[in-house]
């Protein structure tokens, strides 16, 4: 029982430590994300898909980040649940 008890504390550490870095990473990659953005609209004689094209390069990034630390989420919540 005790030693069920201190997994889960440190589980729920994990999760909330997971969480916080969720965030700092989200954040972190938007601000990349948008200064990539920010640099292909800044050539004003590349055509319009050219720079949509760089633009979503920039934001694929973001999203696989995203797709990755969401997954990690998931995991421990499902490992919680087990315990």
């Amino acid at each position: 029982m005790i030693i069920n008890n201190v997994i889960k504390i440190r589980e729920n550490y994990r999760y909330q430590y997971l969480i916080v870095f969720k965030q700092y990473f989200s954040f972190s990659f938007q601000a990349d994300m948008h200064t990539c953005a920010a640099k292909c609209y800044s050539d004003r004689k590349s055509p319009i898909e050219s720079v949509e094209r760089c633009a979503n390069n920039c934001n694929a990034k973001l999203q696989e980040a995203s797709v990755f630390v969401q997954r990690e989420v998931e995991s421990f919540q499902v490992k919680l649940k087990i315990l």
